[in-house]
């Protein structure tokens, strides 16, 4: 799987993930999750601009399986963004008829 994402600036980033990849069989640590469990770190992911990856760790089976599961939903051609949810709405930003705001209880 690999895909290509650019920045604000234009500058060309690839994800290249391999599935199953014997880069990955002295990887100890998943470069997305974190996990330590190295029997489980199966996955290569190099990041970076073409040529030159800035980012080259092993991924466990798991964030490789999501990771192929977007591109394979998606497609390779992306601009991800991630940002956090906001948790609580105001009044005026409730969009459901009768909805009431939640608010905690104190």
């Amino acid at each position: 799987m690999a895909c290509a994402l650019r920045d604000a600036s234009g500058v060309m980033t690839v994800v290249r993930l391999q599935r199953h990849a014997p880069e990955a069989q002295n990887a100890t640590k998943c470069g997305v999750c974190g996990t330590t469990d190295a029997k489980h770190v199966t996955d290569h992911i190099e990041v970076g601009p073409p040529g030159t990856p800035t980012h080259n760790e092993g991924v466990c089976d798991a964030c490789g399986q999501v990771l192929d599961n977007v591109v394979d939903k998606y497609g390779s051609e992306l601009t991800m963004m991630v940002e956090e949810a906001q948790h609580e709405a105001s009044e005026r930003e409730i969009t459901i008829p009768g909805a009431q705001p939640h608010k905690p209880s104190s």
